[in-house]
């Protein structure tokens, strides 16, 4: 049986024309949105708290748990994408994997490492500064003339729609991570380091991220040289099939030419590699791979292929937007905080560093690590 990946997907739909009225009030349509998500946020953490607990005890997030806060996960990448204008869609009230134009394939439930576990708080700070960063750097203030783009011109670039995708994919995973859904630490903000391949058709819903797929066959080896001889000349392909013989077709005296026996469909060479099927959906999957001593996993390997949908590249303009936003957002980030610890300074306290960190599925909290001074 095929073993399902720890990875979380995204399949994107794409940029496509927008409704100029509700790109105005986006943040105004998606108030309901909020109060829903604030409310379910709360739900979230003591679920996160109670599974926690239970997860150093088995060594895996209980059933209920996983599905619960897999789908506050769902519902949030919803709304984000809604409010980055990755979409036009208005998101759905619901915590399943529904049809919408972006949509987060969680994985199975399976074991998790109880010393990562133990230590997510602290774990989490290193891909908790670097997704603040990069949204510090995508948000003030590109999102804004971004904004004013989709107003003018009805559309998100492609760029920065691949831009926005990365950052959405990666906030997906972290969260999922740090809410022990998965056992895989957040990575692929620079997109996947894979060829592109062909375009393929979403999954199916309800489907378990990364499951059966074949990975694609390697390429003939090259013909042998003879001992003392130039290379023998590759043997020619055999001749395509004799079509069959048919009598001509008359319509009102005309004759009309006899269609080939495929209908007329011209046969092209395959494209390499070849596109990989989408995950299955039915089933028990079955049980996730050991865990990695710290849950770091970042690069599939040979029996775990990336599928074709979930292959997200960044290059061109859309990698040198991101470079712009890691680069935009550390200034923002270390400006940040000298302008907090300066603040406290002043006010005789400690000075300190922010770190905005997920500490749940549904928002973001702030924690301050203090460092003394001689005050």
């Amino acid at each position: 049986m095929a073993v399902p990946t720890r990875r979380v997907d995204m399949w994107y739909a794409g940029t496509a024309q927008q409704s100029r009225v509700t790109v105005i009030f986006r943040i105004i349509l998606a108030i309901p949105q909020f109060i829903v998500l604030f409310f379910l946020g709360i739900a979230a953490f003591v679920v996160a708290v109670i599974g926690w607990f239970a997860a150093l005890v088995t060594g895996q997030l209980p059933e209920l748990a996983h599905t619960f806060l897999g789908g506050v996960i769902r519902w949030e990448i919803r709304v984000s994408a809604y409010m980055f204008l990755l979409t036009d869609a208005y998101p759905p009230f619901s915590l399943e994997d529904v049809d919408y134009p972006v949509r987060t394939i969680l994985p199975a439930r399976g074991p998790l490492n109880r010393v990562s576990v133990f230590f997510r708080i602290i774990l989490v700070i290193p891909a908790g500064v670097f997704a603040q960063i990069v949204e510090y750097g995508l948000t003030a203030p590109l999102l804004f003339v971004m904004w004013i783009v989709v107003i003018v011109t009805g559309r998100m670039p492609p760029s920065l729609y691949d831009t926005y995708s990365s950052l959405l994919r990666y906030l997906a995973r972290l969260h999922a991570w740090f809410s022990m859904v998965t056992s895989e630490y957040a990575w692929g903000m620079l997109g996947d380091f894979v060829p592109p391949s062909p375009a393929a058709p979403p999954p199916p819903f309800g489907a378990v991220s990364g499951s059966a797929q074949a990975a694609p066959p390697p390429p003939p080896p090259p013909p042998p040289v003879p001992l003392g001889g130039a290379p023998a000349s590759p043997a020619s392909p055999p001749p395509p099939p004799a079509q069959p013989f048919a009598y001509p077709q008359t319509v009102g005296g005309e004759q009309v030419p006899t269609p080939p026996p495929d209908g007329g469909a011209t046969s092209t060479p395959p494209g390499w590699p070849p596109p990989q099927p989408p995950p299955t959906t039915g089933g028990a999957p079955g049980a996730m791979p050991p865990p990695t001593p710290w849950e770091r996993t970042a690069v599939a390997s040979g029996v775990d292929p990336l599928p074709s949908w979930g292959i997200l590249i960044l290059q061109g303009a859309a990698r040198s937007w991101m470079i712009f936003a890691i680069v935009w957002g550390s200034i923002v980030f270390i400006g940040e905080n000298v302008f907090r610890g300066h603040g406290h300074n002043n006010n005789n306290t400690a000075n300190g560093l922010i770190i905005t960190v997920p500490a749940d599925t549904s928002g973001l909290t702030h924690v301050v690590v203090h460092t003394p001074t001689d005050r």
